[in-house]
C-alpha cells in the first residue's frame, strides 16, 4: 500500500501549530506501535494520527510525557478513531497517565454488527477491504523495533496505513449501525471504553460479577 499523503515524521511529541490543527479536527484516526504486547513491560513506540486537511503525523514517544499528545487524547471536543482502542489506551493510560475521552473503537463496531464472526473477520485488514474496497497489505513490519531512533520507510507506510482510512471506515460502519438500530449501543460501549481500561489497570476483579 503506498500512503496518499505526506507522512510527517517527529520526535517526542507533536509541534504547537500540528496540534492545533489536529484539535480543530472533529475527527481524528489514532494508533500506536509498541515493542510489545504487554502495557506493563512493553514501551510505547511511536503514536500515529490523521486528520481530513491535516495529514498524517507518525510521532516517535520514546519517554517523558508528550503534553501535546496527552491533551489531544482528553481532549472531549475532538473525536479519536482507534481500531481495537483498549489496547492503545491500556499502554498510553499507563504511560501518561492520561483521562482520555471522546474514543470511537472500529472493531467495537464490527463486533456489535457481526457477533457471531470468527475473530479475524473483524481485522482491519478486513474492514477496509470490505467496507471501503481498500487493500490493506500486512506484513513483517508490523513486529519491527518501533523503539528504534530511526524508522525505515517501511515503517512510516504501514503506520500511516493503519491510520489513513479509518475516518472513513467509521463513516462507513455508522451507517450501518444506523441501520441495524445499534447506535445508541456502540454510543455506550465507547463512552465504557476508559473506564474499562482504568479497571484493568487498577487490576480489579470483575465489579459486575455477583
Amino acid at each position: 500500500m503506498s500512503a496518499p499523503h505526506a507522512i510527517q515524521v517527529l520526535r517526542g511529541d507533536l509541534p504547537d501549530e500540528l496540534a492545533g490543527a489536529f484539535a480543530a479536527s472533529p475527527r481524528i484516526a489514532w494508533d500506536i506501535e509498541t515493542s510489545g504486547l504487554d502495557w506493563r513491560s512493553d514501551r510505547l513506540g511511536t503514536c500515529q494520527l490523521f486528520a481530513e486537511g491535516v495529514g498524517v503525523a507518525v510521532v516517535s514517544v520514546r519517554g517523558g510525557r508528550p503534553g501535546r499528545l496527552a491533551a489531544l487524547l482528553e481532549d472531549p471536543g475532538v473525536e479519536k478513531v482507534f481500531h481495537h482502542a483498549p489496547f492503545d489506551l491500556r499502554f498510553m493510560v499507563h504511560a501518561w497517565g492520561v483521562r482520555p475521552t471522546a474514543i470511537r473503537c472500529t472493531k467495537v463496531a464490527s463486533k456489535l454488527l457481526e457477533p457471531r464472526a470468527p475473530n479475524d473477520a473483524h481485522s482491519l485488514q478486513k474492514l477496509v477491504s470490505r467496507y471501503l474496497s481498500v487493500s490493506l497489505a500486512k506484513d513483517q513490519v508490523r513486529t519491527s523495533d518501533w523503539t528504534a531512533s530511526r524508522l525505515t520507510a517501511g515503517q512510516l507506510e504501514y503506520a500511516a496505513g493503519d491510520v489513513l482510512y479509518l475516518v472513513a471506515l467509521l463513516a462507513a460502519m455508522s451507517k450501518a449501525l444506523q441501520g441495524a438500530g445499534l447506535t445508541s449501543l456502540y454510543d455506550s460501549c465507547c463512552a465504557f471504553l476508559p473506564a474499562r481500561v482504568t479497571l484493568e489497570l487498577g487490576d480489579y476483579p470483575d465489579v459486575f460479577a455477583y
